[in-house]
């Protein structure tokens, strides 16, 4: 599975994660992963947060695919 974030502003889109999941080869993708991001370059900015998956970077291969996100979140950090 690929897993993708990134964010949208100003008409542009920035790829902030491209991450490969392969629950079957690799036990360390078992689980939940947990992933953190720096926002600060669109702190006052108005942006959309894109949450995608897709079937991996070689080929289309679906086969065994279920992809979940869990509870995204946002902290801010204090001044």
């Amino acid at each position: 599975m690929l897993f993708r974030i990134g964010v949208s502003f100003e008409g542009k889109y920035d790829e902030l994660l491209t991450r490969i999941v392969h629950p079957q080869e690799i036990a360390e993708d078992r689980g939940w992963i947990a992933v953190e991001l720096d926002l600060a370059p669109y702190v006052g900015k108005q942006v959309s947060l894109i949450f995608n998956t897709g079937s991996g970077l070689q080929g289309d291969n679906r086969e065994n695919d279920f992809a979940v996100w869990g509870a995204p979140s946002l902290f801010g950090r204090a001044q």
